[in-house]
């Protein structure tokens, strides 16, 4: 029951606003980079494979051999 008890809260310490020693700045930095690297990569993750495919250049010297 931990893990339960883990994601009960989690909201509360992903948007604990106890603390009054920190500026905007210190929030961003320790709260919301981090989500925004994740987003960024599943944006950057999807176009690379979710695009046309890589096509393989081989020059018409080359025989089936090389192929």
């Amino acid at each position: 029951m931990d893990g339960i008890g883990t994601v009960t809260r989690l909201p509360s310490l992903i948007f604990d606003t106890s603390r009054c020693d920190d500026s905007f700045a210190d929030r961003l930095s320790y709260k919301y980079t981090v989500f925004m690297l994740v987003l960024f990569a599943i944006v950057v993750t999807n176009k690379q494979f979710s695009t046309k495919h890589i096509q393989c250049w081989v020059p018409a010297q080359f025989t089936k051999n090389y192929e």
